[in-house]
């Protein structure tokens, strides 16, 4: 299985907007009930951001979407862009997302998993969501396979 956690040009979590963030860490996860280890496979660039990263706005990052922005044609066509950049991916790893996002990746096949605010490290955020989604229960080891 693939996820994919949006990041900063640091490779730290992004935990705005994943519409807005410059890269996608791209893990592979792998292995059976007796150890499960996971790895990064890649890191794509959002060539969105390196065409709007100065034009974002506070609403954009911050995900504030207003309600007639939500039923904007356009508004919802952008959230369709993040499926070409994450495409073979299963899940997307998330702080902040607007419905939008969720109807977008939806369509695409892609499943949002929220990633609680608290979490600032983007290894802490993939280990929760394997206990979220109740990999915990099966698995005796989970590793990094750096």
């Amino acid at each position: 299985m693939k996820v994919a956690i949006p990041v900063d040009n640091n490779g730290v979590l992004y935990t705005h907007n994943p519409y807005t963030a410059p890269q996608f860490a791209v893990y592979e996860i792998l292995g059976d009930k007796d150890y499960l280890h996971y790895k990064l496979i890649e890191t794509r660039q959002n060539p969105k951001h390196t065409l709007m990263k100065q034009c974002f706005d506070n609403s954009q990052i911050h995900c504030d979407c207003l309600e007639e922005d939500a039923n904007c044609f356009l508004h919802i066509c952008e959230h369709y862009s993040l499926l070409e950049i994450i495409v073979g991916c299963e899940y997307l790893l998330a702080v902040r997302y607007c419905q939008n996002t969720v109807y977008t990746l939806g369509n695409g096949g892609i499943k949002i998993f929220q990633i609680p605010t608290i979490i600032k490290q983007t290894e802490i955020a993939l280990k929760n969501f394997l206990i979220g989604a109740e990999y915990a229960s099966k698995v005796s080891n989970i590793h990094n396979e750096a």
